[in-house]
């Protein structure tokens, strides 16, 4: 079972593109980025049983190099039962990567961290 996305995308042109007709799965509203998560969900289901973790990485990261070919396309997916990260243009995905303010071990002395 797939779950929600977190994203930024400017892929409009698959909306018009026959090559990317939707069969099964259809968004709720008109955003590009649900055309092409729907577009995704389509191929994954047709593509069979996929069983493993490399064959759906596999799977993903071809049709989002094919989505892609229309612009910026960045996204998180994840299954539940793991998280993948997809960015297409150097520069256009950034993260904030934090460190604890401690150094080494932490004791509770009298219900206060030191």
């Amino acid at each position: 079972m797939w779950m929600g996305f977190a994203h930024n995308d400017d892929v409009l042109g698959i909306m018009r593109d026959l090559a990317f007709k939707l069969e099964h799965h259809f968004p709720v509203g008109k955003s590009d980025f649900e055309y092409a998560f729907c577009y995704i969900m389509d191929k994954l289901e047709l593509g069979g049983d996929i069983e493993s973790i490399i064959k759906v990485s596999r799977a993903i990261w071809s049709l989002t190099n094919r989505i892609g070919g229309y612009g910026r396309f960045n996204f998180l997916p994840s299954n539940g039962d793991y998280f993948f990260a997809y960015m297409n243009k150097l520069g256009t995905l950034h993260y904030l990567l934090r460190h604890s303010s401690h150094k080494g071990w932490v004791k509770l002395m009298m219900n206060i961290l030191r």
